[in-house]
């Protein structure tokens, strides 16, 4: 029964595991299918017909988040031009379109978009502030798969609050949906990334307005993304949404929270670094200095004196090195409070600027093959096996903001400052060992390593290699699901 106290995220999922039909399964992927194909006919409209250049004409400003342009449509284009596709009965609101660019690599942007599971979700909500507050994997009929690591078909429900200043007058909404995201190859030999959500109306998801006063949203949105051809570190970014936001609720309201809540992928490039951070800190091993040239006195980053007034050395929490002030980074990062949980807690981590630097030019594809092999995405089975529910992730993202009394955000807990103490691969839950390891993850494991080495010849620094490789290359990290 819903009370003006519920808190999210639940202590309990609101849904149960349900089986859908073949047929029905069949009826969703059709549908992910159709709306992917539509946004793709909208991209090409818009590059080779308009040169990539939006019309004032039908579109006005609504807002800028970095390079991001966010448009919705004027209302005198719309009455003209309805089409009775999305007409104004199904969506209630003006139709937007954000176009960019963001900075990384396709593999990169759509790494940090990716959310095959709940925790996936809330987290990079914390990102991307688009007030999340509560989510559940419904049904996966497609997940993330050594083939296709940046695969995802299935349904999932989200709750999404409001600001603090509309939550006296607004309900929060929630949303039952279809996500389609992936990585394809187009008829021109391109690739394009996608992220597409779509509402959907099933029987066996019903309203939960009397149980947890929310009102049913309906949402449509696909982002399409394209590596530029002149530059390998620029992805152009097109988004098309609409929605209908239900309920009594003023248009300019609604309006404002849904353009908050479809500009999730802004920062797509801050997601994918803390989630490589992430990674890194789970297979982190600390370095042995003791032939080191460099007195232990001195920074072996700058060589400058680690000992000043009112300042101590820092360790890397990667690497593990003391180095003075100026060569560290700290990062405050959301963990799982507990393994399954949904709920975080922060924790800063103080990481050198050259273990920083090597992770974020880690190749997303490796690191996502070995996160499914640690079962970190579910089991490793085929699709149509059933529900299959993923709850089990590894994440590192800024903490949430605070979006009103009534629905807050998951609940984080700051660390003493001794955060050394924070077990990263404890959060993941239990992990069962492997045998065999593929090539790609050999590759990432001995790039890294290497590079790491190459920085500390340049600083005249001496290791004992063998034995630290030995340690590296051990397969105690490395790990699968049967």
């Amino acid at each position: 029964m819903y009370t003006s106290m519920t808190r999210f995220p639940l202590s309990h999922e609101p849904f149960p595991p349900v089986l859908l039909s073949v047929e029905e399964e069949e009826a969703l992927e059709a549908l992910a299918d159709q709306q992917l194909l539509l946004a793709e006919r909208q991209l090409d409209e818009h590059v080779q017909q308009n040169q990539s250049v939006v019309d004032m004409s039908r579109w006005k400003s609504l807002k800028t988040r970095k390079s991001i342009n966010l448009f919705c449509e004027r209302s005198n284009y719309r009455q003209c031009h309805n089409d009775g596709s999305q007409s104004d009965v199904n969506w209630t609101l003006p139709q937007l379109l954000a176009v960019g660019s963001l900075k990384g690599t396709l593999e990169d942007i759509i790494y940090g978009i990716q959310s095959p599971t709940a925790v996936h979700m809330i987290a990079k909500a914390a990102t991307s502030n688009d007030e999340v507050v509560d989510a559940q994997v419904l049904n996966e009929l497609k997940g993330p798969t050594i083939a296709h690591p940046f695969r995802f078909l299935g349904l999932k429900w989200l709750v999404k609050a409001h600001p603090a200043f509309m939550s006296a007058v607004v309900l929060p909404r929630d949303i039952v949906y279809v996500e389609h995201t992936g990585i394809k190859i187009r008829g021109d030999g391109s690739k394009l990334g996608y992220f597409l959500i779509h509402s959907v109306d099933l029987p066996q998801y019903p309203e939960l307005r009397k149980e947890l006063g929310l009102v049913r949203a309906k949402v449509s949105s696909c982002v399409l993304l394209r590596q530029r051809e002149n530059d390998t570190n620029e992805v152009d970014v097109f988004m098309t949404g609409r929605a209908a936001a239900q309920g009594r609720v003023l248009d300019s309201l609604a309006l404002l929270s849904t353009a908050n809540g479809l500009t999730y992928f802004w920062n797509a490039d801050i997601c994918a670094k803390r989630k490589k951070l992430a990674w890194r800190l789970r297979h982190k091993r600390i370095m042995s200095f003791e032939d080191a040239l460099i007195p232990p006195s001195l920074c072996p980053l700058c060589t400058k004196s680690l000992r000043y007034v009112f300042t101590s050395p820092i360790r890397c929490e990667m690497c593990g090195i003391q180095i003075c002030y100026r060569c560290s980074r700290a990062h405050k990062l959301l963990f799982p409070r507990d393994f399954g949980s949904k709920e975080t807690q922060s924790v800063v981590v103080k990481l050198c600027t050259p273990c920083i630097s090597q992770t974020l030019k880690e190749n997303p594809i490796a690191i996502i093959r070995q996160e499914i092999r640690a079962g970190q995405y579910g089991s490793l089975t085929s699709p149509r096996h059933g529900h299959r529910h993923r709850a089990r992730a590894f994440n590192v993202f800024e903490p949430y903001r605070h979006l009103s009394t009534k629905m807050d955000a998951p609940a984080s807990v700051n660390l003493s400052p001794d955060y050394s103490k924070f077990d990263y691969e404890d959060s993941t839950g239990p992990i069962h060992e492997r045998e065999d390891e593929d090539e790609a993850d050999v590759t990432v494991r001995s790039q890294s390593f290497e590079m790491l080495y190459t920085l500390l010849d340049d600083l005249n620094l001496t290791m004992q290699r063998e034995e630290q490789w030995n340690d590296y290359a051990g397969f105690d990290d490395e790990t699968i699901l049967e």
